[in-house]
């Protein structure tokens, strides 16, 4: 198994160079947020989560997609659609080790899942 450091560089930008990484960051928020929208109204209505590609090619048209380069708003909505698919997968492999014959945890789960989901939504739009 690998094992990932992170080293913290810190920089002193100029007013410029902020400006920019402000702006960058904002809208790669904004693009987050509204990949990780449409994937959980999609998933909600359809019990189906999107695909990275399928983000792509739907949100290419978005403002916060076309004002960053390509590269950098594909990465942002793949690591949308992973953590999404990562989520479910935690829930399911939650929900099939439960007992079948107690549904009362079952019920929790499902309800924390959607809890949790709509309290990311409520807060990530803003």
């Amino acid at each position: 198994m690998f094992s990932y450091d992170c080293q913290q560089i810190l920089i002193n930008p100029d007013q410029a160079l902020k400006v920019i990484l402000e702006f960058v960051g904002k809208e790669s928020n904004k693009l987050a947020n509204c990949g990780s929208y449409y994937s959980s109204l999609f998933y909600f209505k359809k019990g189906k989560i999107k695909s990275r590609f399928d983000l792509h090619r739907l949100m290419k048209d978005n403002p916060p997609f076309n004002a960053l380069y390509s590269q950098v708003a594909q990465q942002t909505l793949t690591s949308v659609a992973e953590s999404l698919k990562h989520g479910r997968l935690q829930a399911s492999k939650a929900k099939a080790s439960l007992d079948v014959s107690d549904t009362s945890g079952f019920n929790r789960l499902e309800s924390f899942f959607i809890n949790s989901q709509a309290f990311a939504l409520i807060h990530s739009i803003k």
